[in-house]
């Protein structure tokens, strides 16, 4: 054998090896391509689930916390009035005047929005009350007494001589809470 077939044999074997070294390489390189595309791909489905997972814990807390505010939300809304209400509440108040001695009339029902609670209005109701002096100031107190959310303000108190005796009159607005 000769030199030159030597040199040419290695040659042919260096080319060779260099060529499986370059395949090896570029099946490497796409091996790492597709671990990486196929993990990036496994990242998305894993975030969708957490925010899937989050989402549904978010609506579970939501109804757990709709469930266990039941109970306080319907105290809440019984302290208010009821849309339909406004004209029950008015008999209401002259019955109760009535039965503890006290002649009482409305002068006026106005409604505003209130500021700070969207579905909610405030019914102001002037009132007249006429009776006895401890009947008056006793039909003042359970006003503010009242199961509903209601505000007694500008209290006019005056003596009034009738024959037959002396009679009271409280003119005072009353502030109720009621539903749109």
């Amino acid at each position: 054998m000769s030199a030159q077939t030597i040199g040419r044999k290695s040659k042919e074997l260096l080319i060779i090896t260099l060529l499986l070294n370059l395949a090896a390489i570029g099946w490497y390189g796409f091996l790492f391509w597709k671990i990486k595309e196929k993990n990036e791909h496994i990242s998305d489905l894993s975030n969708k689930i957490e925010a899937e997972v989050s989402a549904e814990q978010a609506i579970h807390d939501k109804k757990a916390l709709v469930e266990d505010t039941a109970a306080l939300r319907g105290k809440l809304l019984s302290f208010i009035l009821g849309s339909r209400e406004a004209v029950s509440f008015i008999e209401f108040l002259e019955k109760t005047g009535a039965n503890i001695g006290v002649r009482t009339s409305v002068e006026s029902v106005s409604a505003r929005e209130h500021p700070e609670l969207s579905g909610m209005e405030e019914l102001r109701l002037k009132l007249r009350s006429t009776g006895s002096w401890p009947a008056v100031v006793r039909f003042l107190g359970l006003m503010e007494l009242l199961p509903y959310e209601a505000d007694v303000d500008q209290i006019v108190m005056s003596r009034a001589e009738f024959e037959g005796g002396d009679l009271w009159r409280a003119d005072f607005t009353l502030a109720v809470l009621k539903e749109k």
